[in-house]
């Protein structure tokens, strides 16, 4: 069964959708950008929900798929100096031949382990192991003391027999490092890309499977917070699935097979047998079918270049008063105006430009995006990058022109009007030119 998200809505099935939900994966950053890019995706569920991975797999658990047993933290941490406490109150019972209130010591604090807030120390667990050994061999319990030897070697394989206590459990120890020949490799899934794993307090590299000899071992992940499990895998186990090891910035990864592959085995336990998986990566989208095989959907222009709004057009300005006599019109812009003139024509002719580029982009993106080129897309956003750079230009030629023909007026006299080329909205200047 599907664990239900306490803010994730219920994926339905779409009226005319061959798949029963669409889960709509993405970092987290830019929802919208990730509903734009959903532009791509053909038949898209109108019951479909964006999710983050980590908000997808926050009630999944890790798993051991086959035999073995895995067990998590179900109480308080356990800190460093708990477990070096533990281990010095039951030595000093052992030296008194306290073996009962010694057993019970440890027996409430090995168990915790998987509880640690720290990668474990290997040297002080395997003897704090040791030393349960020791006291289960010297209460006629030398099964237990085998187990509890075994445990102490997987985390010090070259752990010899203490000499402050009586060699007689000596041959139990031998026994147990024999039985540790016998190795299976595990892999853990996804794979665990940056973080740091410790295997019995050994760092491992977390790309080769890991080598389980029998017993339980203590795998610790560097996660926020730290990802502690107790791992005892059976015979024929291979993998264990950790969920949690992907966080939001796996959507980045869907472009590659290492990244499909982790998303596959992180979020694929969080999804229904009918469930359609898309990713949204920036303008890059992937569609996984229920039956695992992923596509890529194509590109989507991103928000900013979906429509191109017009520009405003300034109103002309208002001519003089009728009564107003000659000589207190304002004059033409002499040489310094027809330069504003000039520069004013220019950066229209900018403006003009990159409407046009920016509305063609718009177009070629649309079309792009129908036909799922991303190449054609990437080009048309380039486009549309260009005109948007061309508009602040032409507008500041604009404005400069315009206040080079205003103190051309202010400065210059009367002369011969320019209505024919400025329009009727200027109606009322006039102009000296050298003819």
């Amino acid at each position: 069964m599907r664990p239900v998200l306490p803010f994730l809505l219920t994926l339905v099935l779409g009226s005319g959708a061959a798949h029963a939900a669409d889960v709509v994966l993405h970092d987290g950053v830019q929802p919208d950008a990730a509903r734009v890019a959903l532009a791509a995706v053909p038949d898209l569920s109108a019951s479909a929900t964006l999710v983050t991975p980590t908000g997808l797999t926050a009630t999944l658990r890790p798993a051991l798929p086959g035999p073995g047993q895995l067990r998590l933290c179900d109480g308080p941490p356990l800190t460093a100096a708990a477990l070096t406490a533990a281990g010095r109150e039951a030595a000093g019972h052992v030296a008194y031949f306290e073996f009962d209130q010694a057993a019970g010591i440890l027996d409430g604090v090995l168990p915790r382990l998987v509880c640690l807030d720290h990668a474990v120390d290997p040297q002080e667990a395997g003897r704090t192991w040791f030393l349960r050994g020791y006291i289960a061999h010297e209460q006629g319990q030398d099964d237990v003391a085998r187990r509890a030897f075994r445990q102490a070697l997987l985390f010090s394989p070259e752990m010899p027999w203490d000499g402050d206590y009586p060699d007689s459990g000596r041959p139990l120890l031998e026994d147990a490092r024999q039985a540790l020949t016998d190795q299976q490799p595990l892999t853990l899934l996804p794979a665990a890309d940056g973080a740091t794993v410790w295997l019995d307090g050994r760092q491992v590299d977390p790309s080769t499977p890991l080598s389980m000899a029998p017993g339980e071992h203590l795998l610790q992940v560097s996660t926020i917070p730290m990802l502690t499990l107790a791992v005892d895998a059976g015979a024929g186990a291979d993998r264990l699935l950790v969920p949690n090891l992907v966080d939001d910035a796996v959507v980045h990864q869907v472009d590659g097979s290492r990244g499909r592959a982790r998303i596959d085995a992180a979020l694929g336990p969080a999804l229904a047998s009918d469930d359609r998986l898309i990713v949204v990566a920036g303008q890059t989208v992937w569609v996984r079918s229920p039956d695992g095989a992923w596509s890529p959907a194509g590109a989507s222009a991103p928000a900013t270049t979906a429509t191109v709004q017009p520009d405003p057009v300034a109103p002309p300005a208002d001519p003089p008063p009728a009564d107003d006599p000659p000589s207190r019109r304002r004059s033409g812009p002499g040489a310094l105006g027809w330069s504003g003139v000039g520069l004013a024509v220019a950066g229209g002719g900018v403006i003009a430009a990159g409407q046009v580029v920016g509305r063609s982009a718009v177009s070629d993106a649309q079309t792009a995006t129908t036909d799922g080129d991303g190449t054609a897309w990437s080009q048309a956003a380039s486009r549309y990058d260009t005109a948007e750079l061309l508009l602040p230009i032409g507008y500041a030629a604009a404005g400069v022109g315009g206040a080079l023909l205003v103190t051309g007026i202010a400065l210059d006299h009367d002369g011969p009007t320019l209505a024919p080329l400025l329009g009727p909205g200027m109606a009322g200047l006039r102009a000296e030119v050298p003819w």
